[in-house]
């Protein structure tokens, strides 16, 4: 090993350019570390790529959920593709509709069945349905996504939900007919 470096020495005096200098060290340092790793019964210094699962790619594609009001529906849109890849029943009059920061959980407010329904961006099913306040508008997660804020705009009031239990933790009297809703994170 000693004499590769008094090679490289040689090479700098013979005008090699720095950017040929750097790839020829960087490649006989790496030889060396796996010379060594062999001869220390290393078989392995890092781990082989692995494939993506079904799951992570499933993950790294962007959607679109779109509330169908009248059909109490809601279709999938896969957003590279420009493609309806799913349609789920939800509740009535569905409006507004907002995914948790985290993307795993899609809230959709039923503006005339008064709840809110929760699908589960995984398997693209409804696995709760929360009753809120009357004639529900739209939903806002809060930075965390820990809850869920829904103006309720026949009764006057917002539904404060606990995302991690999906029930209605608090319900708030604000102004008459509340519509939209924003959370910031204020200094």
């Amino acid at each position: 090993m000693l004499t590769r470096w008094i090679n490289t020495a040689a090479i700098r005096r013979a005008g090699i350019s720095a950017q040929t200098q750097v790839r020829v060290r960087r490649t006989r340092l790496r030889s060396a570390i796996t010379a060594v790793a062999l001869a220390t019964g290393l078989t392995a210094l890092a781990s082989p790529p692995t494939t993506a699962t079904a799951e992570e790619i499933r993950q790294a594609r962007q959607v679109a959920y779109v509330t169908n009001q009248s059909e109490g529906t809601v279709s999938v849109i896969d957003v590279a593709g420009n493609t309806t890849v799913a349609t789920i029943p939800v509740g009535n009059g569905p409006t507004g509709v907002a995914a948790s920061p985290g993307g795993t959980r899609v809230y959709v407010v039923n503006q005339t069945g008064d709840t809110v329904s929760v699908i589960d961006t995984a398997t693209n099913t409804v696995i709760a349905t929360i009753p809120v306040g009357e004639t529900p508008i739209l939903v806002a997660f809060t930075l965390g996504g820990t809850r869920a804020y829904v103006t309720n705009f026949g009764s006057n009031t917002v539904s404060v939900i606990n995302t991690a239990t999906n029930t209605v933790e608090a319900t708030l009297g604000v102004g008459d007919a509340p519509s939209h809703v924003a959370i910031a994170n204020v200094p």
